[in-house]
């Protein structure tokens, strides 16, 4: 079961056994109960000191990670907006390209209408 301590409460809990022992008076069984408990209790605040420091580690890989997602956000919203006006030039030059082939095309109709003409004329 896992129950919600703190690094705090468990350093606590270690105080206490400490100071309950009475070196004067103390057997051999009572020291070796103490010693099984306090390596629990070492145990323990390792556990939670880990966890701390990965929570601590995830925090600033996170951090990291928004200050790089808002930056490819940025570099987007750059992007679109470059596509829109390449789109935009890409479309006014085949409006103007239309209207080149369009005048190409009333140049050549006008010069075989000047050669049908002049080929008359010699008639």
């Amino acid at each position: 079961m896992y129950t919600n301590r703190f690094v705090c409460s468990v350093l606590d809990e270690m105080r206490k056994s400490i100071g309950a022992l009475d070196p004067d008076n103390t057997s051999a069984e009572t020291f070796r109960r103490y010693r099984s408990h306090a390596r629990t209790l070492v145990e323990e605040a390792q556990t939670m000191v880990n966890r701390m420091e990965e929570a601590l580690t995830d925090v600033g890989d996170i951090k990291r990670m928004k200050k790089e997602r808002k930056e490819l956000h940025a570099e987007v919203r750059g992007l679109r907006g470059k596509k829109k006006k390449l789109e935009k030039e890409t479309r006014d030059s085949a409006t103007e390209d239309k209207e080149s082939l369009a005048r190409y095309q009333e140049i050549l109709d006008d010069s075989a209408f000047l050669r049908e003409f002049s080929e008359r004329g010699d008639e």
